[in-house]
């Protein structure tokens, strides 16, 4: 089949689109994902035997300010248009892959337009929900309210446009948790969503000195790796403030933050740990997953700040349980889960902020117990060799398009 997937986004950290188009490539298909142009992107590359197509978008699509930020919330869903459009014309698809909500209204109306399928990957997270999250972060004011006020008026429009495609348009859904899939269905309706979950294809992973060389750390001090993206909700501040609570030997290693650097080293300062933490840029899968493997302990301090994130599975617990690494985490629904299920680490109650000394306890639980660590390791190892890893994930993705191929 010729598969044509469309993110709202350059493609840079598309990790789950890009990982599903290399998947339905290497299975024969012919797969182009198209993404949106920006300063320094490629208009066209190859990513393993897909191909990245990048088309330039309307200057509207990022105007906050002016008569051009009203246009832009009336036309939310609709501001990738010249990418699909751009895709259909490039070539004829035998179907058509909206990678998130932010593109399936376009998409969905050029599958029925060309008399093709069209498969809805839904992974919980919406452009509306990561602003949502940044607008929590700010002061109170009129100009909070007023993007508050936006902000839901635009999760609102995604749940109906949820109900909207699901009911009566596109061919299949996918999503990254069984949480997910059952609450979409339950609220709205159409088919049921196929999980396919953020796993790390197997690696042969084993521990060393690596990353305690990366970051100048003495023999004796314990490491601690926090993977995430460091933005509202995802912890990081606590995690700062937990490391004062545990003491000297700790640090903390941040691998890969999209947070500016400078935000959390202020953080640091304030808490007067500022020599504790060190930075890590970010590095290819198999690199990633070796640094993580050669730490003491993870910590993942998602905070439950909206439904999404209580259902979702954090891409960077499937990481660390990939590199076979304990994991102390926050309790939300679907990544407690996964960890009480496979004994892979620990976890804290989750709140909104976190509390630092939870998690303190929590890591000190784990590494003041060479025991549980170790057991941890190999529990964690047990759950990707019998099932947390894309090679068995990625059948769900590949049955499907199989299905599709032989249907049409």
């Amino acid at each position: 089949m010729k598969i044509v997937l469309v993110a709202g986004n350059d493609l840079l950290h598309a990790r789950r689109a890009r990982r599903h188009a290399r998947t339905l490539a290497a299975a024969g298909h012919e797969v182009t994902l198209h993404g949106v142009r920006s300063n320094g992107t490629e208009q066209e590359e190859d990513d393993g035997n897909a191909v990245l197509v990048r088309s330039a978008v309307p200057t509207w699509v990022w105007r906050d300010r002016g008569p051009a930020a009203a246009w832009r919330v009336v036309h939310w869903y609709q501001r990738f248009a010249s990418v699909v459009q751009a895709a259909v014309e490039r070539q004829r698809p035998d179907a058509l892959h909206a990678c998130g909500v932010d593109t399936v209204e376009p998409v969905l109306a050029a599958a029925r337009e060309l008399g093709i399928p069209c498969v809805l990957d839904d992974p919980g997270e919406t452009r509306a929900d990561l602003l949502g999250r940044r607008v929590a972060g700010m002061q109170e004011s009129a100009r909070k309210r007023a993007y508050d006020s936006v902000v839901g008026l635009l999760r609102r429009r995604a749940d109906a446009l949820r109900r909207r495609v699901r009911v009566g348009g596109v061919r299949a859904i996918t999503t990254s948790s069984r949480a997910l899939a059952l609450d979409h269905a339950q609220r709205f309706g159409g088919p049921q969503p196929i999980v396919v979950r953020d796993c790390p294809p197997r690696w042969n992973v084993k521990r060393s000195e690596t990353l305690r060389v990366r970051l100048g750390a003495f023999p004796g001090e314990r490491l601690i790796a926090y993977r995430g993206p460091g933005g509202p909700g995802s912890g990081i501040d606590a995690v700062v403030h937990a490391l004062r609570i545990l003491g000297d030997g700790h640090v903390l290693a941040v691998l890969g933050c999209e947070r500016p650097i400078e935000e959390i080293e202020r953080v640091a300062v304030a808490a007067g740990v500022s020599d504790r933490v060190r930075f890590l840029p970010p590095v290819p899968e198999d690199e990633l997953l070796m640094l993580l493997a050669s730490a003491d302990v993870a910590v993942i301090p998602r905070e439950p700040i909206d439904h999404t994130t209580q259902l979702s599975i954090p891409p960077e617990l499937l990481e660390c349980l990939a590199a076979g690494v304990p994991v102390a985490a926050s309790g939300m629904p679907a990544m407690g889960r996964i960890i009480q299920e496979s004994g892979a680490g620990v976890l804290y109650a989750a709140r909104c902020p976190s509390d630092p000394g939870a998690i303190a306890e929590a890591l000190s639980t784990l590494l003041k117990d060479d025991f549980l660590l170790e057991a941890c390791r190999e529990q964690a190892r047990a759950a990707v060799a019998s099932e947390l890893s894309w090679e068995r994930e990625s059948q769900g993705l590949i049955g499907l398009y199989e299905r599709l191929g032989s249907r049409d």
